[in-house]
């Protein structure tokens, strides 16, 4: 059974672990990722920021000035070590430092299988899903309805 640990137990042991160059698992939790990771099912494997550049389209656990770790993907790379990022889940965006970058997604775990995030599909689904960006307002609004349509037409 795995268990569940608060930030301040878990951040500075997946710093110790990515600093020694190695990989922290983290189950994914919250749903500002969907539809790419979904809370309680996948796993982000996390490395270094040092082991791993963050570029555009990575995905990346950083820290809020709240304190309060974050996973969200990189979709522009701003000047003085600056990014812009976004929950694929989300319309709205947010400026990060690169000093608040703890760990960089690696690969994830699915039903068992693991997604390389340098994977040539992985790639062209985030460049994909980052162009679309405009657009997720009202593929949001498609999907929901569609939804609750089938949810009534169920006997």
């Amino acid at each position: 059974m795995k268990k569940k640990l608060s930030p301040e137990e878990f951040l500075p042991l997946l710093k110790e672990i990515t600093e020694n160059s190695g990989i922290f698992p983290l189950t994914v939790t919250g749903t500002s990722m969907t539809p790419t990771l979904y809370s309680n099912r996948d796993t982000v494997n996390l490395v270094s920021p040092k082991t791993k550049t963050p570029q555009k389209y990575d995905i990346v656990l950083f820290v809020r000035n709240d304190g309060k770790p974050v996973l969200h993907r990189i979709i522009k790379k701003l000047p003085d070590n600056q990014f812009l990022i976004n929950g694929d889940s989300q319309t709205w965006t947010e400026i990060i430092s690169s000093s608040q970058i703890i760990a960089v997604t690696q690969s994830f775990t699915r039903n068992h299988k693991m997604i390389f995030c340098n994977s040539f599909k992985f790639r062209l689904y985030s460049r994909t899903w980052c162009f679309f960006r405009p657009l997720r307002p009202l593929f949001f609004r498609v999907s929901y309805h569609a939804k609750r349509k089938s949810e009534r037409s169920e006997p």
